[in-house]
This record gives C-alpha cells, sequence and structure tokens, in this order.
C-alpha cells in the first residue's frame, strides 16, 4: 500500500495531516481514500483516478440542532445516495446496515472499515453464518412508553461483527428511522465494563444512544437474512408503544436523564 500525506489548510489554519492511500474498488470507481480529521471532524473519502470524490463518509462533533443537544453528524454519500445520521452518542459510532448496496460495498472494504474504525466508526459486518441471527416484532419492554413507532424491529445480531454481539432494533417515527443497539447490561460501558452517569455508553433500558436519520418513505423495515434492515417493500413489523419510561438516566456524576430517549 501506498501513503501519502497532505497538508490540509482551513480557515482556521492548518489541520491533522490529510492521508491518502491507494484502494482497489474498481467496482465502485475508487482508486484511493483521503482521510482528513481534527478534534471535531472526521472525514473518509474515496476518490476516483482524477481525485474527484466519488463516496464519503464524515462525522461531526458538536451542538446538534436536531437533538437540541450536543452529539454526533455522521454524512454518507455515494452516488446518488445520501443520507445524515445523528445521536447523542459523541465517542463511538456502531455503523448499522444504510439500505444502499453502493453504500455497504464501499464501507464492507477492508481499508475503509480499518480507517473508520481507527476513527471509533465501526462498520457491521454480518458473518456468514446469517442463519444465526433472528429479526422479529419488537418487544414491548425494549421500547419506550412515548413515541409511538412504526415498523418496529427488533435482531439478535447474534455472530455480528460488534463487540459481544449485541442486536438492535429498528423503527419509524415521523420521518425519522430510528435504530438502537441493545439490549447489554444496562448503564455499562460498551464493553460491558463499569461507568458513571452520562459517561456509560449502554443507558438505563441496556441500548447506546439513538442513531436517528432521515427517512426515506419508499423504503420500509424488513427482515434480511435475519437483520432489521431497510429496503424498498413492505414491512411486516407492525406498530408498536413499549413499556420503558423515558426521560431516565444512569446513576452517578451527570446521569444523562434522556439521553437515550428517541
Amino acid at each position: 500500500m501506498k501513503l501519502a500525506l497532505a497538508l490540509v489548510v482551513t480557515g482556521c489554519g492548518i489541520s491533522e495531516s490529510d492521508a491518502i492511500r491507494e484502494l482497489d474498488a474498481p467496482e465502485l470507481g475508487i482508486s484511493q481514500l483521503a482521510t482528513t480529521s481534527n478534534a471535531d471532524l472526521f472525514e473518509l473519502r474515496g476518490l476516483d483516478a482524477n481525485g474527484n470524490q466519488v463516496a464519503l463518509v464524515r462525522r461531526r462533533l458538536g451542538d446538534i440542532p436536531d437533538l437540541h443537544a450536543a452529539g454526533s453528524e455522521l454524512t454518507l454519500a455515494i452516488a446518488d445516495f445520501q443520507t445524515r445520521i445523528v445521536s447523542r452518542e459523541r465517542r463511538l459510532t456502531m455503523l448499522l446496515p444504510t439500505g444502499n448496496r453502493e453504500m455497504q460495498a464501499f464501507l464492507a472494504h477492508h481499508e475503509v472499515s480499518s480507517a473508520l474504525a481507527a476513527a471509533n466508526i465501526l462498520v457491521f459486518e454480518p458473518p456468514v453464518e446469517t442463519a444465526y441471527a433472528t429479526a422479529m416484532a419488537c418487544p414491548a419492554q425494549y421500547l419506550l412508553t412515548t413515541p409511538v413507532v412504526d415498523e418496529a424491529c427488533w435482531t439478535d445480531g447474534i455472530s455480528g461483527y460488534f463487540p459481544n454481539g449485541p442486536g438492535w432494533t429498528e423503527a419509524k417515527n415521523a420521518g425519522r428511522v430510528i435504530t438502537r443497539q441493545g439490549p447489554r447490561t444496562p448503564c455499562t460501558s460498551e464493553s460491558g465494563g463499569a461507568c458513571s452517569g452520562a459517561a456509560c455508553f449502554y443507558g438505563p433500558n441496556g441500548f447506546a444512544r439513538a442513531q436517528i436519520s432521515t427517512d426515506d418513505p419508499r423504503q420500509h423495515v424488513v427482515a434480511n437474512s435475519g437483520y432489521c434492515a431497510l429496503a424498498f417493500a413492505s414491512s411486516p413489523f407492525p406498530s408498536a408503544s413499549g413499556t420503558f419510561p423515558a426521560g431516565q438516566g444512569c446513576p452517578g456524576g451527570d446521569s444523562g436523564d434522556g439521553d437515550w430517549d428517541y
């Protein structure tokens, strides 16, 4: 692999080095990867042979107007596909299936997923033995009492890429797609260890902070090889309201009350 470094000049001065490496992905028209990062921004771009951008993964940390809170904003783009994912989680992003074949092929490339992992963005990679995973209507105890969500699915996600193999919920509400990883032991770190208040990764119901993306009304939540996923097909999953109260936090210090709501 060839790796080059170039200084990036911004309005605030020079950022960290822009790393450019070769990438063999002719099926996507991508021959290079460029990564740029500073304290609040990470950007990975797939470039063609002429240096034109073909694919983009960008994560920005800071105030997120949609959430009325600090958090992260993730932008994914390739060809005519683009989606934006926001979350109150700032440290670790678990990137679930996007429903777009080209984007999934880009993210699944080893060089891409490795570069993202170095920036604490983990890409879900279904194992070969997908029969071990199960997608089902989301149990009420995994959902909040409010709001009611549509097309509520949960998958156990077993044998997946993520640490400790937790599953996730996926549902729709008011033009949003809501995904949450879990459940694990409530109020624990991403590795399942001890934590305090808002520093916990898994919240009071055992789920990570919600990731919220803009809904494409043409797509619906379906079961795909045992996983909850978006597809251009009708959804078998019902609307649902949960039994776990909203507005809860984890004990210790800043409790993070409401951080794990959606």
